[in-house]
C-alpha cells in the first residue's frame, strides 16, 4: 500500500470508497448522538482503518492461516473496542431505590402478610 503505483489500483479506489464511507457513518453517529459529540470521526477512522491493515499485513505475512483467531474473528471485537470509546453514554431512566438490609427484610415481610403469609415459592405453585 505504501507503492505509489497502488493509488493508481481499483484496490486503491475501492478503500478509498470505503474509507469516506466509514467517515459519513461515524459523522452521522455523531450528529445523532449514538457517538460522543466531542469524538473526531477522522481519528476514529484511522482507528479502524489502521487496525485493520496492520492485522490484514500481519495475517498475510503468516501465509494467510486458516486459524481459530483468524483475521474475520478479529475484526468484531476491535471494532466494539473502538465503538464502545466513542458511543455516547446513554442515561437511564427511572429511580435507584437503597435498601438497608433490614429495611429489605421489613419490606418482603409486608409483601408477605400482604399476600396472605404464602412464600413467592408457594405462590409460584
Amino acid at each position: 500500500m505504501s507503492n505509489k503505483r497502488f493509488r493508481q489500483t481499483p484496490d486503491h479506489a475501492d478503500i478509498r470508497k470505503s474509507s469516506h464511507c466509514l467517515l459519513d457513518c461515524i459523522r452521522e453517529g455523531i450528529a445523532d448522538g449514538t457517538f460522543k459529540n466531542d469524538a473526531d470521526p477522522y481519528l476514529v477512522r484511522s482507528l479502524l482503518m489502521g487496525a485493520i491493515e496492520h492485522l490484514f499485513i500481519h495475517w498475510h505475512m503468516q501465509g494467510m492461516p486458516q486459524q481459530k483467531n483468524s483475521i474475520e474473528n478479529m475484526l468484531d471485537p476491535l471494532i466494539e473496542i473502538v465503538l464502545e470509546g466513542i458511543r455516547a453514554k446513554k442515561e437511564e431512566t427511572g429511580t435507584t431505590l437503597y435498601l438497608k438490609l433490614e429495611d429489605a427484610g421489613a419490606i418482603g415481610k409486608l409483601i408477605q402478610k400482604k399476600n396472605g403469609g404464602t412464600s413467592s415459592k408457594e405462590q409460584s405453585n
